[in-house]
């Protein structure tokens, strides 16, 4: 996308994937989440989307009852880091206000033309979530639902298209590995029923 490299907001998507892959620790490291958060937050204002990830997480892990008590003491403190930054509250009122100005930066609007970006990225990654999401939206609740938010968020701001393929790449890789292993098995099966004619 254009310009996407000077943007703060690339920076910032490594962070992004970071968050994903602490919370999908069972163990105490997903308590990393926090320090994640507050480096976020002080390097660009998108890190008010962790809280809601988080929140989600929780969410997800409660309705499946899995251990889910220590992430009710995470969703708290993922609210107070997105603060501890030299701007305080202003930080989460900057990133939540409207700003009028956003509509002239190409970035910030919705996806209206079919880009090169677009047609051989946005729209291929999003037909294999899809698909991945049918067969894993029991295993992976949050991984399908934070997915389709952000397919949601970047139609309307491509600028989050990054954001989006982050979250659905890891949906879209086990379908692929799952699809080459359907693969396999039929491949040995078929070479099994061979070898015992």
């Amino acid at each position: 996308m254009p310009s996407f490299v000077l943007h703060v907001q690339v920076w910032v998507w490594p962070l992004f994937a970071a968050l994903l892959l602490a919370l999908d620790r069972d163990d105490d490291r997903f308590w990393w989440c926090v320090p994640i958060v507050i480096v976020w937050a002080n390097l660009h204002a998108s890190a008010v989307l962790a809280v809601p990830v988080v929140w989600l997480d929780f969410v997800v892990r409660a309705i499946q009852r899995r251990p889910w008590r220590a992430r009710a003491l995470l969703a708290l403190a993922v609210v107070p880091a997105i603060f501890c930054t030299p701007f305080g509250w202003k930080l989460v009122a900057y990133a939540l206000e409207p700003h009028p100005f956003f509509a002239f930066v190409y970035e910030w609007g919705p996806i209206s033309r079919l880009s090169f970006p677009i047609a051989f990225g946005f729209i291929p990654l999003a037909a294999l979530a899809l698909w991945a999401s049918i067969q894993l939206w029991r295993k992976r609740a949050r991984d399908v639902l934070l997915a389709l938010a952000m397919a949601v968020y970047s139609v309307l701001h491509q600028r989050n298209m990054g954001l989006f393929a982050i979250s659905a790449m890891p949906l879209a890789a086990m379908e692929s590995t799952g699809i080459k292993r359907s693969h396999l098995r039929t491949r040995t099966l078929h070479n099994i029923m061979l070898a015992t004619d």
